[in-house]
């Protein structure tokens, strides 16, 4: 998959394209295993479940087959995770001086023993020629680091001969440090590398609720992230680009998973950024970056703004898709709990009621108030007491009604609106009353303004 994207960007049959592919590969280094250990743990399984490295793989292929076009590729990974088997690929692309380029191994043969002389494989494996690869490879991983977090490695640092860039996000970072880590160490970089083509390892573990992820992403990160990799794409190199999934583990509620919603983002926003836009926060005043609000940094609050949005944008999918499904499942598939009692609303919790007749009785103190948008409705002859201290307050958006010749004194806060027939006969506000007789209608001089 990652190869036809590459023939068909490069022959200019579409200027991006995306690659959902399993299993991951980021943490695949030049001949497997990047940390012995990991063999030593789990000799013939996977490093971090990966088996191949996909991206890197994809940008050798690059710039070998299309060395007429693709001079420099650049590979930017947001997975949560480091990117260590692609880290160690391109390391690989120098020459390593070995102690010996011969070794001496012993053997036993039918009753005769001798030692053979192996020459050593090579320890450079370049994906053009080793002189230029240095000068032509870009590599960029911005992810969680520290408390044992996997794979362990990917310290902050920045290094030339090969580009290697790596931005450690400490355990529970929010959108703001991924924005800040990404707008002042990868993109003004990356733009100064002027790459032919770029290669994401789109990672989307980072979100909140990732269920092995670190960090405190929403879908938002991951749209204003692709924006910004594409203004660098449409500045540099025409909009070549070719986005490869990696991470991303919680599929719990199907597409209206944290998995889910943030693919479509990306998704989206590679199909529909005009090949104009070239915005990019890093050359922008500070004023003017996502991470600012009313020229202060990106509060938490905002944060969880931006979060409540990304959960309505799910809820309004799942009333679209499943109309016979209720709210409170909606809401409670979020929570990854279909039984929980308690869910989540933007920024308040509010109780689950059981389906049936049973209702909420309010304890003493509190007042019975009908959702917004609902009209009470009484059987005849009934009405709504109010009980000792407490006053009978209509649901918003409901009207009080009086009949003529009654009145009524509302509760402080209330305004009773009269019937249509005490309505024709009152004074507006300038005195003037209005009188309809036939054709004839006589109105004050500010009704006719």
């Amino acid at each position: 998959a990652v190869l036809e994207a590459v023939d068909q960007v490069c022959n200019e049959q579409v200027r991006n394209a995306f690659c959902a592919i399993r299993p991951p590969g980021h943490h695949l280094g030049p001949a497997g295993a990047c940390d012995k250990k990991d063999l030593d743990e789990d000799p013939e399984g996977s490093q971090g479940f990966c088996l191949l490295n996909n991206v890197a793989v994809g940008a050798a292929y690059a710039r070998c087959v299309y060395r007429h076009v693709i001079h420099r590729v650049a590979i930017v990974d947001f997975d949560v995770h480091h990117g260590n088997g692609t880290e160690a690929i391109v390391r690989n692309l120098t020459m390593r001086q070995a102690a010996s380029k011969t070794k001496a191994v012993p053997f036993e043969f039918s009753g005769c023993s001798g030692t053979m002389m192996l020459q050593l494989p090579p320890s450079c494996k370049p994906w053009l020629d080793p002189a230029s690869d240095l000068e032509n490879i870009f590599f960029a991983s911005i992810h969680g680091y520290g408390r044992g977090f996997y794979p362990g490695s990917g310290a902050s640092c920045s290094q030339s001969q090969p580009r290697i860039i790596n931005v450690a996000q400490a355990a529970d970072s929010t959108s703001a440090d991924f924005r800040a880590g990404l707008r002042t160490e990868v993109l003004p970089q990356l733009l100064a590398f002027d790459p032919d083509m770029i290669f994401v390892s789109a990672g989307f573990d980072g979100h909140e609720d990732d269920i092995i992820g670190n960090c405190r992403q929403v879908e938002e990160d991951y749209v204003w992230a692709t924006q910004q990799l594409l203004a660098v794409a449409n500045k540099c190199c025409q909009g070549r680009l070719v986005s490869v999934l990696e991470g991303g583990y919680n599929t719990r509620a199907g597409v209206l998973s944290p998995f889910a919603m943030s693919v479509a983002s990306h998704v989206h926003t590679l199909m529909h950024t005009s090949p104009s836009y070239t915005y990019l926060e890093s050359e922008a005043s500070p004023l003017a970056r996502s991470d600012s609000f009313a020229g202060g940094p990106f509060l938490e609050t905002d944060r969880r703004r931006v979060s409540n949005r990304s959960m309505a944008k799910r809820q309004r999918l799942l009333k679209r898709q499943f109309p016979s499904l209720t709210e409170r499942i909606s809401k409670a598939v979020r929570l990854g709990d279909p039984n929980s009692q308690l869910r989540e609303t933007d920024g308040a919790e509010e109780l689950a009621l059981p389906a049936g007749p049973e209702t909420a009785s309010p304890s003493a103190g509190e007042t019975a108030l009908s959702p917004a948008g609902e009209t009470a409705v009484l059987p005849a002859g009934e009405t709504a007491d109010p009980t000792a201290g407490e006053t009978a307050i209509p649901p918003a958006g409901e009207t009080v009604v009086l009949s003529a010749g009654e009145t009524s004194t509302p509760p402080a806060g209330q305004i009773a609106v009269p019937s249509a027939e005490e309505d024709a006969a009152s004074p507006d506000r300038d005195g003037a009353v209005s009188e309809q007789n036939g054709d004839d209608m006589s109105t004050s001089p500010k009704d006719e303004d």
